[in-house]
């Protein structure tokens, strides 16, 4: 499913009224993040790709890279053909921040800019992401991946105390 830009303008006018924030993004399923000189033999690795919004993802807050250590998830994603990945991806694959990896859907070659902790996505609603990884790629990638912009998932954040009939 994909929020129309209708619903969306609904949800960010109560999510506002209400002094909250909120980020619209995509997943991207069947996923591959392949190091440009890898070879591998055997089944192909999917990780959870999310296409997000780098200036309002997450709502609550920022995510900070593993490595570089510290670095601010919008700063990495400012460039074109970025890509930040978690670290079991990055373990498993043997990627490093600076390498160049392949993208299902796309020819392009991106560049990893960061290493973020594997806790951020994984989790039982995300097993993917716990057992091969995740990827974060800027929503300004979507016509590289062929990937409709349309946010497929909501993400919402309100204020301590907000009372449930408030949002409703």
């Amino acid at each position: 499913y994909r929020f129309p830009p209708d619903e969306v303008d609904v949800i960010e006018s109560v999510v506002s009224e209400a002094g909250g924030t909120l980020s619209g993004y995509s997943m991207i399923t069947g996923m591959q993040v392949t190091r440009l000189d890898a070879v591998t033999v055997g089944r192909p690795q999917f990780v959870s790709g999310f296409l997000i919004d780098p200036a309002t993802f997450p709502p609550t807050g920022e995510i900070r890279a593993q490595d570089p250590s510290g670095a601010n998830l919008s700063d990495l994603l400012a460039g074109d053909n970025t890509i930040v990945i978690s670290r079991n991806l990055a373990d498993q694959n043997q990627i490093a921040v600076g390498d160049t990896v392949r993208v299902s859907g796309t020819e392009e070659e991106f560049t990893v800019t960061g290493i973020v902790s594997t806790d951020i996505e994984a989790g039982i609603q995300n097993l993917i992401a716990g057992f091969f990884g995740f990827a974060y790629i800027s929503v300004s990638e979507a016509d590289t991946l062929g990937a409709d912009t349309a946010p497929g998932v909501i993400s919402i954040a309100l204020p301590d105390g907000t009372p449930d009939e408030s949002i409703l």
